[in-house]
C-alpha cells in the first residue's frame, strides 16, 4: 500500500509528533510504501525527521508560512500527484493545507483525532474551518479516526455526527526496557512531557513537596521543557528541592527516564490517549493519572491508578495517590510484572499499525 502521512512539523517534540514517527516507521517495516510529508522546513532540532529519512522512510519539507499558503498547497497538489498514493493519513492542523491541495476529493483521506474535540482546542463550531470539516466527514472525503473513546465522543458532541471508530495509540515497544526491578530504578516518580499549564506542572511539584515532608528519601525526575519551565525551577529551588527533583530538560531518550522511574505522574486537565502512558505500560512503570481523555482506556488495575481530575483538589490527590503507591510498592510492582507481556503487546505500534492498516484496506474496499 501507498501511503502518505502529513503532518505540520516534528518540532516541538510532543505525543503527535512521536506517535507519527513511530507509526510511519511501523508501517515502512510492515512492507508498504510509507512517504512523511512535513508542512514546514525542519530545523536541525528535528532529530524525529532525520532519524526517519536515516530508517530509509522518505520524507519531504514544503517550506509552509504560518497562516493560509497557497503556495504549500500547490506544492503539495504536485508531491501528491507524483506519489498517486492510496491512502493520506493527516494530523493535527495539516487539514486545511491538505484541503486546498484538492486532495481530500482525489485520494482516500483519514485524519486521527489526536485530542479531545471542544471549542476550546477546535473553535466555536459554526466557524469556517469546522462547518467545512463538519460536511467533509459527512459526505465522507475525511474519515475521522479517535485515539480513545472518549476522544469519539468529544467529537459526536461537537459535530453531531456519528462516533468514529477509535484505535489507541502505540509505542515502540523494543525501545522501552522493563527487565529490572523497582529496587533497581533510581527514581520513585517521572513526569515526562510539557511544561504547559494544561499538563500541572506545578502542581506536581507541589504534591512532592509535600510527599518528601513525609519520606524524606523519595526522588522525582521532570523531562521536557516549556513556557513553564522556568516557574517550575524556581519553585523547585524556593521549597528547597534541588537535591530530590532532576531537571534534565528536552531529551531525545525520554523512555530511558520512564524505564528508571517506578512510577509515572500525570495531572493533566484533559488529554488524548499519551503516548507517555503507553510508554509507561512497556516498561513497568506503575502510571497514576488524572482521569481525563483516553487514559482510563488504556489502564487497569494491572498498570496504573486514575482519580478524578479538580483543579481545587488536584495537590491533595497527588499527594494521596503517590503516598499510596509508596505504601504498597512490593504489591504493586508484583501485579504489574504479572501482565507485564500482555500490557506490551497491548500498547505496542506494530498492533496500532496493523489496526490502521486494517481500516485503510476496509475503506478502499468499500470504493
Amino acid at each position: 500500500m501507498n501511503i502518505v502521512e502529513i503532518i505540520p512539523s516534528f518540532y516541538p517534540v510532543g505525543g503527535a509528533e512521536r506517535f507519527t514517527y513511530s507509526l510511519s516507521k511501523s508501517l515502512f517495516d510492515l512492507g508498504h510504501n510509507v512517504t512523511v510529508v512535513s508542512l514546514y522546513d525542519q530545523s536541525e532540532t528535528s532529530w524525529l525527521y532525520s532519524s526517519l529519512m536515516k530508517y530509509g522512510v522518505k520524507c519531504f519539507s514544503l517550506g509552509k508560512h504560518k497562516g493560509i499558503d497557497f503556495k504549500c498547497a500547490l506544492k503539495l497538489r504536485k508531491l501528491l500527484k507524483a506519489i498517486y498514493p492510496d491512502v493520506i493519513h493527516i494530523h493535527l492542523n495539516s487539514f486545511l493545507t491538505a484541503y486546498l491541495s484538492g486532495c481530500l476529493k482525489q485520494y482516500h483521506c483519514f485524519m486521527t483525532l489526536h485530542s479531545v474535540v471542544t471549542t476550546e482546542n477546535n473553535g466555536k463550531r459554526t466557524s469556517p474551518e469546522s462547518l467545512l470539516k463538519k460536511h467533509l466527514y459527512k459526505k465522507k472525503f475525511l474519515v475521522p479516526v479517535s485515539i480513545a473513546a472518549k476522544v469519539g465522543k468529544t467529537f459526536e458532541e461537537y459535530y453531531g455526527l456519528p462516533k468514529p471508530m477509535f484505535i489507541l495509540n502505540g509505542v515502540d515497544v523494543s525501545n522501552c526496557r522493563f527487565d529490572h526491578s523497582y529496587a533497581e530504578r533510581n527514581y520513585d516518580f517521572a513526569y515526562v512531557g510539557r511544561f504547559v499549564e494544561l499538563k500541572n506542572p506545578t502542581s506536581i511539584i507541589k504534591a512532592f513537596a509535600k510527599l518528601h515532608s513525609l519520606v524524606p528519601s523519595v526522588k522525582a525526575v521532570m523531562v521536557g521543557d516549556g513556557p513553564l519551565r522556568q516557574e517550575c525551577l524556581d519553585l523547585i529551588r524556593s521549597l528547597g528541592l534541588e537535591g530530590c527533583i532532576s531537571l534534565p530538560g528536552m531529551v531525545h531518550n525520554g523512555t530511558d527516564f520512564i524505564s528508571n522511574a517506578k512510577a509515572l505522574i500525570l495531572g493533566s486537565s484533559f488529554e488524548g490517549n499519551p503516548m507517555v502512558v503507553n510508554e509507561a505500560i512497556a516498561c513497568g512503570t506503575y502510571v497514576i493519572s488524572t482521569d481525563v481523555g483516553g487514559v482510563a482506556q488504556v489502564i487497569d488495575s494491572s498498570c496504573g491508578k486514575v482519580f478524578p481530575y479538580s483543579r481545587e483538589t488536584l495537590v491533595d490527590s497527588l499527594i494521596s495517590e503517590m503516598k499510596n503507591f509508596l505504601d504498597n510498592e512490593d504489591s504493586i510492582e508484583k501485579g504489574v510484572f504479572e501482565h507485564i507481556q500482555e500490557n506490551r503487546d497491548r500498547v505496542s505500534i506494530e498492533r496500532c499499525a496493523k489496526a490502521y492498516i486494517d481500516l485503510f484496506q476496509k475503506n478502499l474496499k468499500k470504493n
